[in-house]
């Protein structure tokens, strides 16, 4: 495993039944791995807006979002789409791909696993 860094994941987030519910893609498809996903890739945080750059802003196609997961292009198209679809993510479309934004962001950069 190459670098490990903590994320924050706030308990409200797993403990709360309304972002279970806004969550759930499907009886066996959760949004929060793609969530996690995005929280491990943001780099930095606009402190005006409270949005969260995802690779600092570099456009990304679906294909590049989570690749080790294999997951088939409808069912993270569906996973993408509720995150954007009750607020967790914004988007900016470009010809390349979709920047993506994490809402109400909140990390502490540089803190490794030892």
């Amino acid at each position: 495993m190459k670098n490990s860094y903590y994320i924050t994941i706030k308990s409200g987030l797993i403990n709360d039944p309304k972002h279970f519910r806004n969550m759930l893609v499907s009886k066996k498809t959760t949004a929060l791995w793609m969530y996690t996903w995005f929280l491990d890739k943001m780099t930095r945080i606009d402190n005006e807006t409270g949005l969260g750059f995802v690779l600092g802003g570099k456009p990304l196609k679906l294909e590049e979002i989570q690749p080790e997961l294999k997951q088939d292009i409808k069912t993270k198209r569906r996973i993408f789409h509720t995150l954007i679809k009750h607020k967790y993510i914004e988007i900016t479309r470009t010809p390349y791909g979709h920047i993506v934004y994490i809402t109400k962001a909140f990390k502490i950069f540089g803190q490794k696993v030892k």
